[in-house]
Formats: structure tokens, sequence, C-alpha cells
């Protein structure tokens, strides 16, 4: 998988989800074949249901690597301290 646990449980829902046996930062909608527009809106329910976190919906669109996605929820989880 990839390091640290944030990103390790952004990995494993990714993971599960298009049932990958590994996930990096550089995991995308460009290398997965099943991340496609309806997947990514099953993806972002996923990722918000477990982080508890409310994606803006202008930036939903940008997050198509796992990196960003991670980075995403760090700043949406420090915002909210």
């Amino acid at each position: 998988m990839i390091g640290g646990p944030l990103q390790e449980k952004v990995g494993r829902v990714v993971s599960d989800l298009f049932n990958l046996e590994s996930v990096s930062r550089e995991t995308s909608a460009e290398t997965v074949e099943r991340w496609d527009s309806m997947s990514h809106l099953d993806l972002i329910a996923s990722l918000e249901e477990v982080f508890e976190v409310e994606f803006d919906d202008v930036r939903v669109g940008e997050l198509t690597t796992v990196g960003v996605i991670v980075d995403e929820i760090e700043s949406l989880k420090s915002d909210a301290k």
C-alpha cells in the first residue's frame, strides 16, 4: 500500500472499490480502468462517509489521484480543527 495512516485508509477504500492489489499516491482515474465517472461518484461518497468530510462540489472533479485525495482530506481535517 502507501505510507501513513491516512494514506493507508484512503488506499483501502480505493483498493476495495476497484478491487486493486496495490495502491500508491499515483493511482488515478488514468491508471485504473474501472475508475470512470460513475465509480468516481461512488468513491467520493465512500470517502466522505469513511472520513466524515464533505468535499466541495467544485473540487470533486479534481480528486482524480490518490495523492490529491489524501491531500484534500488532510486539508479538510486540519480546517475542521
